[in-house]
């Protein structure tokens, strides 16, 4: 057992109060209390004390000149100990038994790999089933609303270039190749040539989204991270396709074109870093929020170029006590993923920090990881972005896993630096002045080798290297070493600063409610709102001090929306978009193959002609409807899913739309409400062109439109929808 190290509240009092500020190193070596101008933490801290019980000798072992990080890297290791399940597979946390496909994938890539490879595979082994990856459940019913759970990709291909297990690679190929296929054909946008679907991580709707937005709006938008992930996941099948003497063209030409629409799409040249997400009913406007996950994703995963990924470590805000997960926050929502900073979304944003060589960025972000370690004596699942406390947060549990392996991160992806590759190890080391001087890591098992690693110094050049004391090019170690053997690395002690945008932190204005008065359209005032911003078809028509605007009522489709504008600039959602149109250019058509009509007024009740689509049920639902004219139309569906609430569960309704015979894309039809079976709602439309005359549409249950249940998959379906319209951008 290592050396026992006890810390109680009186060495953590002044670490509350500095290390917010990013002076790590009075921290570590003045005793005095430091006056701060941030709030008292409200909790209780000062009772705590921490002492190491478990044996950890298993682990690689880590002692610096920093007593405080090392105390903390053994309390991270000791807490892995108790995430992992009887079973063998990790847990997500103390409060959360279960495991977690994102939250074992982030965790896994992170740290977890490096130490508990065999552990961290039979964990991804427990997330697949028909060998496809399980999403976990979620907004309206999991999977498609939730479609991150590639994230699996990112944890299994690093399984594998730490361990180098063939049998291994061949099996997680198959299960990504599968579930890959399936996403193409249902969370794939050919309008955007990105991928549907919720916040990556972020998966408690109204903590990331404006109130508005349904399961279904949800589905519909594109998010930075979520897009990142899948990214990834295709250069990951090339290489694994590669590996294994598979066709690998078809991966690297889907990888680029995700990458330069994402550029295209999601970068704002104006702020320097890449939009939160898409988002909107029938067409797209980009919300200017940061969101630091996907920011931090698209620099490690080399969607943002050298000079983007340091354009976005220089302007992305940060506040004091750390990175929130997005920025700025929304009103008058409680925090956890709102107002909350993570700390696995700090480690990621520290890592990225590395790789684009920006000092101060280190250390803000690892002062985020091992303050509220150091002051509550455990890696907490979330804290209050404006006050560093974890009181005050909706949800929040110890020990969280990847708060523990974002933790053990800094150590072995920012200190040493570590990258694993098919051919070997190499270290990158970025080591803030604030850590400088000796940092030793002990027993490291890579593949067939023990690796006892000494790093001295700080910067992140390296001056000299040593292997078993002769003098080496390159700190990098064979995939084929074997035995134990001694790595010395001195650094050139360079200071590697750069400017970081910490701010403090503030909310956007409350989102405007954007109604219809006869010929005009008007919204609420908003407190603190200077102006607002009104757009057509997401083109801005005027800076509006009223609350009013005259409209067409009998035009072609067009689609309203407003923002509210502070005095600083800072801009609210998006109001939920308001469709304008003439009653003559919607048409509404039953199932079946009557061509009949329904009224196109007040559609509030359904039609006492709704059907039921399940897997065994018109698993084919025609509609024979007949086009007055030629053009450009909106289609969709009225449609009810009462099978579970709106925030969990997994029985999202998926159905394929032909029209003639033609793919066009997935229908969604998600989770609702428990029992809201007669509630009706609009699913996911689509803008198509549709020939004069007779037309065929279909909704089918295929293969790929299994859900994540596995076995109820149905929705009530009222009429389908078309909305007659010019041909619009859709972004």
């Amino acid at each position: 057992m290592e050396d026992t190290v006890i810390y109680d509240s009186d060495h953590f009092s002044i670490f509350s109060n500095r290390v917010v500020q990013g002076d790590f190193t009075a921290v570590a070596n003045n005793s005095q209390h430091i006056s701060s101008d941030y709030p008292t933490l409200t909790s209780d801290a000062a009772t705590k004390s921490w002492e190491l019980k478990e044996a950890i000798d298993q682990f690689p072992a880590y002692k610096s000149d920093h007593i405080l990080v090392d105390a903390l890297y053994n309390l991270s290791l000791e807490e892995l100990l108790k995430d992992i399940r009887k079973d063998n597979t990790f847990m997500a946390g103390d409060l959360w038994n279960g495991v977690w496909t994102r939250d074992i994938s982030y965790s896994i890539l992170l740290s977890l790999a490096i130490i508990e490879p065999e552990i961290a595979k039979k964990s991804l082994r427990y997330k697949v089933t028909r060998e496809r990856i399980v999403q976990d459940t979620g907004t309206g019913g999991s999977w498609p609303v939730s479609s991150d759970r590639v994230t699996w990709a990112l944890a299994a291909w690093e399984i594998y270039v730490v361990t180098g297990n063939e049998p291994w690679l061949r099996e997680a190929y198959t299960i990504i190749k599968n579930t890959v296929e399936d996403d193409i054909k249902t969370v794939y946008s050919p309008d955007t040539g990105l991928f549907y679907g919720e916040s990556s991580f972020l998966d408690w709707r109204e903590q990331s989204y404006p109130a508005w937005m349904t399961s279904v709006d949800i589905f519909s938008s594109i998010n930075l991270g979520t897009n990142a992930v899948h990214y990834r996941t295709y250069n990951i099948l090339a290489e694994m396709a590669s590996t294994l003497g598979e066709p690998s063209a078809h991966f690297v030409s889907m990888a680029a074109s995700l990458k330069e629409k994402m550029n295209r799409l999601l970068w704002m040249k104006d702020k320097g870093y890449y939009s939160q997400y898409l988002y909107g009913t029938k067409l797209y406007a980009q919300s200017p929020r940061s969101e630091h996950l996907g920011e931090a994703l698209s620099i490690l995963f080399g969607i943002a170029d050298d000079l983007q990924g340091k354009e976005i470590m220089r302007k992305v805000p940060v506040v004091p006590f750390g990175i929130p997960s997005f920025f700025p926050s929304i009103p008058d929502v409680k925090p956890y993923h709102n107002n909350g900073i993570w700390p696995f979304v700090e480690a990621y944003w520290g890592w990225a920090a590395a790789q684009t060589g920006n000092e101060n960025a280190i250390v803000h972000a690892m002062a985020g990881i091992i303050r509220p370690a150091a002051l509550f004596l455990t890696n907490k699942e979330n804290l209050v972005a404006e006050t560093g406390d974890h009181k005050g947060t909706i949800l929040n549990s110890d020990r969280q896993l990847w708060s523990v392996a974002g933790y053990l991160s800094q150590v072995y992806r920012i200190f040493f630096g570590m990258v694993f590759t098919p051919e070997g190890l190499s270290f990158r080391p970025a080591v803030p002045a604030a850590f400088k001087g000796s940092h030793v890591l002990s027993r490291l098992r890579y593949r067939e080798a023990v690796l006892h690693i000494t790093l001295t110094g700080h910067g992140n050049r390296i001056n000299k290297i040593d292997l078993d004391g002769k003098e080496i090019k390159t700190a990098f170690i064979d995939a084929n070493m074997k035995g134990e053997h001694v790595l010395t690395i001195t650094m050139d002690n360079n200071v590697f600063q750069s400017a970081i945008q910490v701010e403090e932190h503030y909310f956007s204005p409350p989102c405007p409610v954007l109604k219809r008065d006869g010929n005009s359209i008007y919204w609420n005032v908003v407190e603190n709102a200077h102006h607002y911003n009104v757009y057509v078809n997401n083109q801005i028509i005027e800076d509006h001090h009223d609350h009013r605007l005259a409209i067409d009522p009998d035009s072609l489709y067009a689609c309203y929306q407003v923002e509210a504008v502070s005095p600083q600039g800072i801009k609210s959602f998006l109001s939920e978009p308001l469709s304008i149109y003439g009653e003559r250019f919607v048409h509404l058509f039953k199932p079946g193959k009557t061509k009949e009509k329904l009224p196109s007024g007040d559609q509030s009740n359904p039609s006492p002609s709704y059907v039921i689509i399940s897997t065994t049920e018109n698993t084919v639902l025609e509609f024979l409807i007949e086009i007055p004219e030629a053009g450009f139309y909106f289609i969709n569906f009225r449609f009810a899913n009462g099978n579970g609430p709106v925030n969990t569960g997994t029985k999202c309704a998926i159905r394929s739309l032909l029209v003639k015979e033609t793919y066009i894309g997935a229908v969604v039809f998600p989770q609702m409400g428990e029992d809201e079976n007669y509630t009706f709602h609009y699913s996911n439309s689509f803008m198509i062109y549709l020939e004069e005359g007779e037309t065929l549409v279909k909704i089918v249950y295929q293969a790929f439109n299994a859900n994540m249940d596995q076995e109820t998959n149905e929705a009530f379906i009222d009429h389908l929808r078309l909305i007659k319209t010019e041909k619009l951008e859709i972004i």
